[in-house]
């Protein structure tokens, strides 16, 4: 029997996780009919759960894996409350970076912070998303630009990547 390569053994991890983070889904839905069905998750669990979150090192599929075992114990927006100040998302599809860039807005009133526009705002990461994972949804590491101005702070990307689309936020 061959090893598998480093390639193939993450897919498998990250397939075996996605399998089992349906799977948490649906008991989700059966426990939710359960009264006190969240208090058999104990706070080791949680504990550890927490740990993930804030690591660096954690892949995206065990965050989600962390973060479903937190909601089920806590619902998902006491979860976010929770975590926010200290998680360290991977996906930019994650709720909390979808909080933090409302966050961002409503504290620069829904107007670009360099020309004042309101059309087609951004949330700009001040320290990069790419260069800074720790404070991705730091909310001090983030202001509104329009999308004029946010493509001005990339002038490494292509031209009209930020074109009215103001959900990219970098």
């Amino acid at each position: 029997m061959s090893k598998l390569t480093e390639k193939q053994r993450r897919f498998a991890d990250e397939y075996i996780i996605t399998k089992r983070i349906e799977a948490v889904k649906k008991l989700i839905k059966i426990y939710e009919s359960v009264t006190d069905w969240h208090s058999m998750i104990d706070d080791s669990l949680t504990d550890e759960c927490l740990d993930v979150i804030g690591s660096v090192d954690a892949s995206k599929f065990q965050k989600v894996a962390a973060k479903t075992i937190m909601s089920m114990k806590y619902g998902r927006a006491k979860t976010n409350d929770i975590i926010e100040s200290f998680a360290v998302v991977k996906n930019r599809n994650d709720g909390l970076v979808s909080r933090w860039k409302k966050k961002v807005f409503k504290r620069d009133n829904y107007k670009c912070q360099m020309c004042g526009s309101d059309k087609d705002i951004q949330a700009h990461h001040i320290s990069h998303w790419s260069d800074d994972p720790v404070n991705r949804i730091n909310i001090n590491n983030g202001i509104t630009l329009c999308h004029v101005c946010h493509s001005e702070q990339h002038p490494e990307m292509a031209i009209g990547l930020f074109d009215k689309r103001g959900d990219y936020s970098e």
